[in-house]
């Protein structure tokens, strides 16, 4: 049996259709949850990331519109254009005035550092830093306040600018000094707090683990949240990754995608906004963001590793418990199959349903055992019924025949010849009588033919010559059933050459091969057709129909086919010398429960 074609190989089939699917279940509602989680990571981050810039835009706008309106602020003003002209209580308190103005604003803004007034006019600058207790102004460079007027004139004052260490804002008046190289009256500048910015950006994180910063291009300046575990490089590899994948073609963008560095991975999300030229930017580490999803992952494994498992011990309790069992019952049925109906099947543990048809298959092959005893018994009655059947055949025929040839020898006086006639005639009824053996060597039974054909020779001897081959001496110690060759020689010289007036020949001869023997008797009498022969032919080949009539041929023929098997027994043909030709095939080694059959015949 092969095992692709078994029983146990067609479970383990049915169970794989059934686990893989299950396998393939639980993988992708992994996949999918995998997938849905971090879909809302990622959106989840640039909803932050939008509220951030947006919120972060807002606040730069009141500080633009702040100073703007500072502009046109009459005390400051009055302190840029009137200071020489002013008494010193009114100058002080003008002083005082804007000073505190400029203190309360930077008090109601958390991303406002310092707020700074600088007059040209003195070469001197109010900051709300200081205190009008000590001396409120103080002396500003001439370098770096020149600086402050280029950057604004550059990019404005609804910029934020950038220079030394400082993030600003600033305001030039009159607005004429925007336009041309005229030293503005005065100037405006506020000083972002970038500690502020950090807190901005650590306060909208609302969810732990969640590192936040923004990248001013204008500046080349990170600004970084106060919870930012990661570090400025990190941020610094996902700008260069971003700039490299994602070029700002369009004025507000956003990704979400996952980034590796140093070999972790985070869920990143990235904004950026023209109006500010900020890129504002988010990671979260993966796999503090998937814990959850990891523990699932955890299990997963061993739901897949505790169904491999099943699997496997499915398949071996298959094989154990269906494939062996059966591979018992298919070997039993074998050995039927072979003819060994002693076989029996013992089951080797308790096998539900095969355990009955273990007992079946016992019960069976019992039966057919018995069944098979009782018919080989039933042949070998059959056969030696035959046998029998035989016996009485010949008897009476040949005895009356063989007394009228002794009865007409001695009324010749032919004394000699009827001694001869006596001594063959003795011969072969002692061996018909007393020998009660079914199974012969086969020299006596040549013996036995042997003194039957002399008897015939004296009897036709003017019309009849008879050969008979000496038995060969590889042959010396075969064993045949008994009375096969006296029949066929008798059919050849009664029914071949009973009609021939001379010169008619009976042979006997042997022929012996590797996997054969051939004992051939043939005639010359040429008064049998072709269609006769034939007709024989179709009486042995279907010698058990109903009804036909039953010869010493078919019964010699049955006889060989229940000792040695069909491919065995008489084959019909013309002889070379014109008669018949019957050929007895018989095995060259006979098997070992022949031999102990022919032992056992007594």
């Amino acid at each position: 049996m092969k095992i692709r074609n078994s029983i146990a190989m067609r479970l383990t089939a049915v169970l794989f259709c059934v686990i893989l699917p299950l396998m393939g279940m639980a993988l992708s509602l992994y996949r999918n949850g995998s997938h849905t989680i971090s879909t809302q990571i990622h959106e989840d981050a640039l909803s932050a990331l939008e509220i951030i810039s947006e919120g972060f835009s807002q606040e730069l706008k009141v500080l633009y519109s702040t100073l703007g309106d500072y502009s046109s602020n009459t005390t400051l003003s009055h302190v840029a254009y009137s200071a020489d002209y002013m008494e010193n209580a009114d100058y002080f308190q003008a002083v005082y005035t804007v000073q505190e103005n400029l203190l309360d604003f930077q008090r109601n803004n958390t991303l406002i550092a310092q707020f700074v007034a600088y007059f040209s006019s003195e070469g001197k600058a109010l900051s709300s830093g200081d205190t009008w207790y000590s001396r409120a102004y103080y002396t500003y460079t001439q370098e770096s306040f020149d600086e402050f007027v280029s950057l604004v004139r550059a990019y404005g004052n609804t910029t934020l600018l950038y220079a030394g260490e400082e993030s600003f804002i600033g305001l030039l008046a009159p607005a004429g000094a925007y336009y041309s190289e005229r030293t503005p009256v005065y100037a405006l500048k506020l000083i972002v707090d970038e500690a502020g910015i950090s807190r901005y950006l650590a306060d909208r994180d609302v969810r732990e683990g969640r590192s936040t910063s923004v990248y001013y291009h204008l500046a080349d300046r990170f600004y970084h949240g106060e919870r930012n575990a990661l570090g400025a490089s990190v941020f610094e590899q996902l700008l260069q990754h971003v700039e490299a994948e994602y070029p700002r073609t369009n004025s507000k963008y956003a990704h979400a995608f996952e980034f590796t560095t140093d070999g972790t991975r985070y869920f990143a999300a990235v904004r950026y906004d023209t109006a500010l030229d900020m890129s504002f930017m988010q990671l979260i580490p993966r796999n503090e963001a998937m814990a959850s999803l990891d523990q699932f992952r955890g299990l997963l494994h061993a739901f897949l590793a505790l169904a491999l498992i099943a699997f496997v011990g499915c398949c071996w309790l298959s094989l154990s418990m269906v494939r062996k069992p059966i591979l018992r019952l298919v070997q039993g049925f074998r050995g039927i199959e072979n003819g060994d109906y002693s076989v029996r099947v013992t089951p080797k543990r308790d096998a539900g349903e095969l355990v009955y048809l273990m007992n079946a298959f016992n019960r069976m092959s019992g039966k057919l055992n018995d069944t098979i005893n009782r018919l080989y018994k039933s042949e070998i009655y059959t056969q030696r019924m035959e046998l029998t059947q035989l016996q009485m055949q010949i008897n009476p025929h040949f005895l009356y025949n063989s007394y009228f040839l002794l009865d007409r020898m001695l009324e010749q006086g032919d004394y000699e010849t009827a001694e001869r006639v006596s001594r063959y005639l003795g011969e072969y009824f002692r061996y018909i009588n007393r020998n009660a053996k079914s199974f012969v060597p086969l020299p006596v039974e040549w013996a036995h033919v042997h003194s039957y054909a002399m008897i015939q020779a004296l009897r036709y001897k003017r019309r009849l010559s008879i050969e008979i081959q000496p038995v060969p001496e590889a042959l010396r110690e075969y064993i045949v059933p008994r009375l096969i060759l006296q029949p066929l020689m008798e059919n050849s010289i009664e029914h071949g050459l009973a009609h021939a007036t001379e010169n008619g020949r009976a042979i006997l001869r042997f022929e012996v091969d590797v996997q054969h023997i051939f004992i051939i008797v043939e005639d010359s009498g040429n008064d049998i057709a072709d269609e006769a022969i034939r007709a024989l032919e179709q009486k042995l080949t279907y010698y058990d129909k109903p009804g036909q009539d039953t010869s010493a041929l078919i019964n010699i023929h049955r006889r060989l086919q229940l000792y040695y098997g069909e491919p065995f027994g008489l084959l019909l043909s013309r002889a070379e010398i014109g008669g018949l030709r019957v050929t007895l095939q018989l095995p060259r080694t006979l098997p070992e429960d022949k031999h102990a059959l022919e032992q056992g015949e007594g």
